[in-house]
């Protein structure tokens, strides 16, 4: 009886771990993001918030090891508000399967359309682009990185806007970056989620 009691508590145990999740507020740094500032750019938590601002020198990247199984079917939400988009072609990427820099996913999100890239040793490896035009009506942004069977998808604000296939994941790092001169956004909080 004692066994059969515990193979139940076992199995119940690993199906609630299975679909935890785990909500990030930028109260602190409880989850090791790595921040970065200067006089012109900056990702740091401050305020509740991951406040990214960038300037025409590049990438700013903030990344966390994200607390999910990432080969697993997952679910990433992300709360943005005040963003602020100042260039067509530039603007805010949620980074995941990042290994560093140079070796990781990115969808890019500007005025006018959403990208997806995949790098390899800093070397653009897989493109692929669709039409989407943010609401600008909003101030706050409900941004959604779903990925399973070996897909990623993108949903702004329920509205699904890239999917792309096959895409493998190789690392558990995940986070945020900005581009271009002006490009600025308070990430407010992420829920990561395995389904």
């Amino acid at each position: 009886m004692k066994k059969l009691f515990f193979c139940i508590s076992a199995a119940l145990l690993s199906l609630f771990s299975m679909n935890a999740q785990v909500v990030e507020g930028f109260e602190g740094n409880s989850m090791n993001w790595q921040e970065y500032s200067s006089s012109r750019r900056e990702a740091v938590i401050k305020e509740g918030v991951l406040h990214m601002k960038s300037s025409n020198q590049g990438l700013v990247f903030a990344t966390c090891i994200a607390p999910i199984d990432c080969s697993e079917p997952f679910k990433i939400k992300t709360v943005i508000k005040d963003l602020k988009l100042n260039a067509d072609d530039k603007g805010i990427v949620v980074v995941f399967n990042y290994g560093d820099n140079y070796n990781n996913d990115q969808f890019r999100i500007n005025k006018e359309t959403i990208e997806y890239i995949r790098f390899a040793e800093n070397k653009a490896v897989k493109y692929r682009d669709a039409d989407f035009k943010l609401n600008k009506k909003l101030k706050v942004h409900e941004v959604v990185l779903q990925y399973r069977n070996r897909k990623a998808e993108l949903y702004i604000d329920d509205v699904q806007c890239l999917e792309v296939s096959p895409v493998t994941m190789n690392f558990n790092g995940y986070g945020y970056a900005v581009f271009g001169d002006g490009q600025e956004a308070d990430i407010e909080s992420v829920e990561f989620r395995n389904m």
